[in-house]
């Protein structure tokens, strides 16, 4: 998407100056411009993108501390597994946090790269909460069956 902004900018650079009419000031000057817009519009992305996952770990925190409160309402081997599903998750939680701290010292291809690695630990951590959630209802089902 980067690339097709850029291109774009560049076309239009091309295209709003004829090569006789055009100074080398406005060349440049132009240029400038579309390097600016450029870099705005990355660093909205990135902004953007910093307060989505922001959002996504208060929610996550939400829900993990909703699970603490169900396995202080647990004992024996429920209270057990979802302790254990707890420590993973926070775990989890924690390292992603950690990762974003990293978020404004990274541009260009790090950025990139940092980005990537941050969205394959949030899903990661989704994926965590969502089996935990699964396994603890299945534990639920089968105590109410017993």
């Amino acid at each position: 998407m980067r690339l097709f902004l850029i291109a774009a900018s560049v076309a239009s650079l091309l295209t709003s100056f004829s090569a006789s009419a055009a100074s080398t000031e406005e060349v440049r000057e132009k240029a400038s411009e579309t390097a600016d817009a450029t870099g705005k519009w990355a660093k909205e992305t990135k902004t953007e993108f910093q307060q989505d996952i922001q959002k996504h770990l208060s929610d996550l925190q939400f829900q993990i501390e909703d699970l603490k409160k169900q396995a202080a309402q647990e004992t024996g081997h429920a209270q057990d597994q979802i302790n254990q599903h707890l420590k993973k998750l926070e775990s989890k939680r924690l390292k992603l946090a950690e990762q974003m701290k990293k978020a404004e010292q990274t541009s260009g291809r790090a950025w990139d790269q940092f980005k990537s690695g941050v969205s394959q630990a949030m899903t990661d951590l989704q994926n965590g909460f969502a089996q935990a959630k699964k396994e603890i209802q299945g534990s639920e089902a089968e105590k109410q069956n017993q």
